[in-house]
């Protein structure tokens, strides 16, 4: 059975618990829970070690299929364990979340696009100048799957944009329950020197400058 069948009995049951009435039916039920909460748990270890996934399991998942709606849907490959964590959030929230056209995974010449599009230039030797502020080429984490940017203005966005301080990101207290958060790096977009409040990551990727490690995520859910 895939995941997200597995996700989809889960809720079934879910309902049917709250519909039961008698007490054996409610223990039949709570077994069934029980059988397929370790299949989903075994389905992910599973994939996990296959696919060697940097990213830990001890936080909340959700099917991504259901919570989470790519604004350009070619580009929702980001990682699976990073996808499950958004829609736990959406989940509980009880919302959905909306990622902007080119806000999930970005390859490298939607990088180019978007350092250009901010006023950034390509310099004789190859290297990059310029930007106000955006992440180099090569250097995003859009591009390791390990990033997605809000789609303001679409229902759940204001929520989403308010879980945070400019200044203080220990204090962004519902996503790191999730294993989420902004790291609020200053961005081009509305302006320069602005913290990019819509930015939200996996926190296992907090602090990573090495560009061979922040590849490594991506190589680590892609091969």
């Amino acid at each position: 059975m895939k995941l997200a069948a597995m996700y989809e009995e889960k809720d079934r049951l879910l309902q049917q618990l709250a519909l039961s009435r008698s007490t054996g039916e409610m223990v039949d039920i709570q077994n069934k829970l029980n059988e397929c909460g370790s299949k989903i748990k075994d389905a992910i270890l599973q994939y996990s070690k296959e696919k060697d996934s940097l990213l830990s399991l001890d936080y909340k998942l959700a099917d991504p299929s259901k919570y989470l709606v790519f604004g350009d849907p070619s580009k929702s490959g980001i990682d699976p364990i990073f996808a499950g964590r958004l829609a736990a959030l959406a989940k509980d929230a009880g919302i959905k979340i909306y990622i902007w056209p080119n806000g999930a995974y970005r390859d490298y010449e939607g990088q180019v696009r978007e350092y250009i599009a901010s006023g950034g230039h390509q310099n004789p030797d190859g290297s990059w100048s310029g930007g106000n502020g955006k992440a180099k080429p090569g250097n995003s984490w859009h591009g390791f799957g390990e990033a997605i940017d809000i789609w303001a203005g679409k229902p759940g966005s204001t929520l989403l944009k308010k879980l945070y301080e400019f200044d203080n990101v220990k204090n962004q207290t519902l996503l790191l329950g999730y294993g989420l958060g902004k790291t609020l790096t200053v961005g081009a977009i509305p302006k320069p020197s602005f913290p990019e409040d819509w930015h939200i990551q996996p926190i296992e990727t907090f602090g990573i400058v090495d560009i061979n490690v922040r590849k490594s995520f991506h190589d680590a859910y892609t091969k």
